[in-house]
């Protein structure tokens, strides 16, 4: 079987970039020739990750093929942290309706994402899960060590995201640092599409703390050895497609401590393997809590470690190839 990812703008949609590499590997070590933005006519299924250029390209010059699409995000989550968004999120819908109603088939990332496409007349869609690669993202005392050489931090509250992404909102985990005593990390790069004037502007207007650390952009390896180091993940976005990052974390078994959002039902379970929180004082509140007690560490720990089995690269590997060989069969 041979598959066309398409793929655009990855510089911008970072998570989404990581998973849709990583799954075009685990595809390929199941026995599938995996290509991207490129071999349309070769391909026995085109799988887009993006509704742009590329895609209405491919949808209109190869109408025999059958199509797949990943819905990464939609419209009415973007408004809650991009204001352009907020003015436009009707004809963005209609735009969805416009591209992806020529799809064959459309998969979303969660099951929240699955009941909001279908609200607005999606029908033909399912959930299979980014997943995230358990055989790389685990507990790993040695890359522990070695972060913890690098970069001289150990047991602190780890901060994801890039820093000038208005949905991360690295702003609300400055100012719990500065609440907080204990050392904050920030790990993220900068959105590229923005200036480095703007950016250093940006950061300067953050005015954080002494114990806000920002590291830049980490290495895949110097991540693992982050999420094993860290005494808990912090995250404080205001949506998310999935929560790569939460993903990841709990492979590695970090405590979590997140805004509640919808996408994070089904896999974060208030009290049982995370605390889920409603604003900034329940944050603050829920971090003191959680570095002061040990025994409810190790069970967020544990908890979130059997928990992500569910959503294993390996497992959505499968599924999507079920669901290519699905469409083949249709064809035929």
């Amino acid at each position: 079987m041979k598959v066309s990812f398409i793929s655009e703008f990855e510089t911008i949609g970072y998570g989404r970039t990581l998973s849709v590499n990583r799954l075009m590997q685990k595809l390929e070590e199941k026995g599938i020739t995996v290509s991207k933005n490129n071999d349309f006519k070769k391909a026995d299924i085109i799988h887009a990750h993006s509704p742009l250029h590329i895609t209405l390209f491919a949808l209109n010059k190869y109408k025999d093929k059958k199509f797949v699409g990943t819905i990464h995000a939609n419209p009415d989550d973007f408004k809650n942290a991009y204001v352009p968004f907020d003015l436009s999120t009707e004809l963005s819908w209609k735009f969805y309706e416009f591209v992806y109603s020529k799809f064959d088939k459309l998969v979303a990332p969660t099951k929240y994402i699955e009941h909001t496409m279908k609200e607005k007349g999606f029908e033909n869609i399912t959930t299979i899960s980014n997943g995230v690669d358990l055989d790389v993202m685990k507990p790993n005392k040695e890359l522990a060590e070695k972060f913890e050489d690098k970069f001289g931090f150990k047991d602190f509250i780890f901060v994801v995201g890039r820093l000038n992404d208005p949905r991360k909102d690295i702003e609300t985990a400055i100012e719990l640092a500065k609440n907080i005593d204990y050392e904050f990390v920030h790990a993220g790069e900068i959105l590229p599409i923005f200036a480095t004037s703007f950016v250093q502007r940006a950061i300067k207007k953050l005015k954080a703390p002494k114990n806000f650390h920002f590291l830049g952009y980490l290495s895949q390896e110097e991540m693992i050895g982050a999420y094993n180091s860290a005494k808990l993940l912090l995250q404080c976005s205001k949506f998310e497609t999935e929560g790569l990052v939460v993903l990841e974390a709990m492979g590695c078994g970090t405590p979590i401590i997140a805004r509640n959002l919808p996408v994070y039902n089904g896999l974060l379970k208030n009290k049982e393997n995370s605390f889920l929180c409603k604003n900034e004082q329940e944050l603050k509140n829920k971090i003191i809590e959680l570095l002061n007690n040990s025994k409810l560490q190790k069970k967020f720990s544990q908890n979130g470690l059997k928990d992500i089995k569910r959503r294993s690269l390996d497992k959505s590997a499968e599924k999507y190839i079920s669901l290519y060989e699905t469409l083949l069969n249709e064809k035929a």
